[in-house]
């Protein structure tokens, strides 16, 4: 009880952003399969990452790369992604669950 009445320390407010920026990408990769798992037609990019970033504390190109990652990795599926050049998926990409 004595830390009630105690002098508050500051935090600092980089460690604050980057606790939030780890718990964003988290919390976003968990929402696209969330998402996703609700709908095994799958979800056009355009109206996928919108939903993301409303939730969570990321950015469109984080969310895009962890998109990447997750099809590399197989864990969903973005058929109409075929060229490697391409970094993040486009707005009219299909993504669905893996299969």
């Amino acid at each position: 009880m004595d830390d009630l009445f105690a002098t508050p320390s500051a935090i600092n407010p980089g460690e604050r952003s980057a606790l939030e920026i780890s718990n964003g990408l988290t919390a976003g990769r968990e929402k696209v399969l969330e998402l996703l798992g609700q709908k095994p037609e799958g979800l056009q990019w355009e109206t996928l990452w919108p939903a993301i970033l409303d939730a969570c504390v990321v950015t469109y190109n984080q969310i895009g790369d962890c998109v990447r990652k997750l099809r590399e990795t197989a864990q969903i599926e973005v058929p109409d992604w075929t060229s490697s050049a391409i970094k993040r998926p486009r707005d009219d990409y299909i993504i669905l669950p893996a299969r």
